[in-house]
């Protein structure tokens, strides 16, 4: 007894040791982290203490630069203002007396300053003469404005003495009458005397003023010959017009032949109610044909996606309003539009699990549309005739976060189809969501042509 209890005490003195050891040890690593995380911060700042002490030493220095330029410049705006500044013009102002000259004495000495030779100034005298004062303003128009000046001292400017073009004479003065009796004036001495018109103007205060009758004279009216080529019209060719004597059905019945020859290798033909030109040299293969007068309508169909079948809750793949998650990579939730079948189309095809057989051969024009709203970047879908891809659409879309991304990828073609051939879309990545509704997914086929592949 006495040895399992020293046993057991035993045992129990060496865990708390070996638990106080551990303790210890896990103390001394906790104490050399720390250590270790202060010494790695504490040389952090001090380099970033030294990083603040040498900006702010630049910008000591740039501050000491200024000032010394703000020093220069104070120093060279001073010395500006005190320096003296003398004049070299050796000429002196005119006293102000001058200017109560007369206006001869200033006409004088305004020709004779503003010539660039030496020459004597002109006699006032010759300017009496109508002849000579028309002479020198056609000389001196272009220097100046002032021609000349009478021996009144009136000054004679380079204007044009006309009437000025008014946009609106409603306001301005108009001449009265179509004669007037023309008064002498005060002699003046140069050129006849200006007519005095009494009563000659009136003033209009209103706009439309209909009561009253403007006896102003009619303005002058200036025509020239056009300068507009004219050319005649070319003759136009005589049309051949054919008589029709009895009409039944489609068909009609002339009383000459059935066609006339207008040109050397061309021939008017009558067709229907129209006379068209045609080549002579060219191959008809339909001449003769009857026309039946209406016009076979080409085989097509047109698919439109459609979840009538789903209901919300129900179906794990499908979101309500169109929204479709396809398990199979193959489309097969297709419906027909309501034409194909009062049109008769369904003869020409046959939808079975999403797969449209062809009944007969032929060119056709196949397009096809799928409306993906889905998350992922990348969507798109191929277009199968029986197992080889015709077509491809393809959309990629690149976005940040993972959200809905709504797009439409449309593709079409032409590919040439035998009987039985069929025809399917698939989707690329299959679990793409998408709207399968009316004008939003869809696919069709339209015949072009009988051609058979050799």
């Amino acid at each position: 007894m006495k040895t399992l209890l020293r046993q057991d005490y035993t045992l129990h003195r060496d865990t708390g040791k070996r638990d106080l050891r551990r303790a210890a040890v896990c103390s001394y690593i906790f104490l050399l982290i720390l250590i270790v995380s202060l010494f790695v911060f504490l040389l952090l700042v001090i380099g970033r203490v030294k990083r603040l002490e040498s900006e702010v030493e630049e910008l000591s220095k740039v501050v000491d630069a200024v000032r010394v330029l703000d020093a220069d410049v104070i120093n060279a705006i001073i010395g500006f203002e005190e320096d003296e500044f003398e004049n070299d013009d050796s000429e002196t102002d005119q006293p102000h007396e001058d200017l109560a000259e007369n206006l001869s004495d200033y006409m004088d000495n305004y020709y004779a300053n503003s010539n660039d030779s030496e020459e004597t100034p002109r006699d006032t005298r010759e300017y009496e003469s109508p002849f000579n004062l028309t002479k020198i303003m056609r000389e001196s128009r272009a220097k100046r404005n002032i021609v000349a000046a009478t021996q009144d001292g009136v000054i004679i400017n380079s204007e044009s003495y006309a009437q000025k073009k008014a946009s609106n004479a409603t306001r301005r003065y108009t001449l009265k009458g179509h004669s007037v009796t023309a008064y002498p004036g005060k002699s003046s001495s140069i050129g006849s005397p200006w007519p005095i018109y009494p009563h000659s103007y009136h003033t209009t205060p209103k706009y439309g003023n209909s009561g009253r009758h403007s006896t102003k004279a009619p303005p002058l009216v200036y025509s020239r010959p056009s300068r507009v080529m004219h050319h005649e019209k070319p003759k136009k060719r005589p049309r051949v017009v054919k008589k029709i004597s009895w009409k039944s059905g489609n068909t009609y019945s002339d009383m000459n032949d059935d066609t006339t020859t207008y040109a050397p290798g061309f021939t008017i033909v009558r067709d229907g109610r129209r006379y068209r030109q045609r080549n002579s040299n060219l191959e008809i293969l339909d001449e003769g044909h009857p026309r039946t007068g209406r016009i076979k309508p080409l085989p097509s169909v047109h698919y439109n996606g459609d979840t009538t079948k789903y209901v919300v809750g129900e179906h794990t793949n499908y979101l309500g309003n169109g929204h479709l998650r396809h398990h199979q990579a193959t489309f097969v939730d297709w419906k027909a539009s309501n034409w194909v079948d009062s049109l008769g189309m369904d003869s020409h095809f046959s939808l079975d699990q999403g797969f449209v057989t062809i009944q007969e051969s032929g060119l056709y024009f196949v397009y096809s549309q799928i409306y993906y709203l889905d998350e992922h970047d990348t969507t798109g879908y191929r277009v199968f005739k029986n197992d080889q891809m015709i077509l491809q659409c393809t959309l990629t879309i690149h976005s940040v976060e993972r959200k809905l991304k709504g797009n439409t990828c449309f593709t079409a073609g032409v590919e040439h189809f035998s009987e039985g051939d069929r025809l399917s879309l698939a989707d690329i990545t299959p679990g793409r969501l998408s709207l399968f509704e009316k004008g939003k997914s869809f696919f069709g086929l339209v015949k072009l042509g009988d051609i058979k592949i050799k």
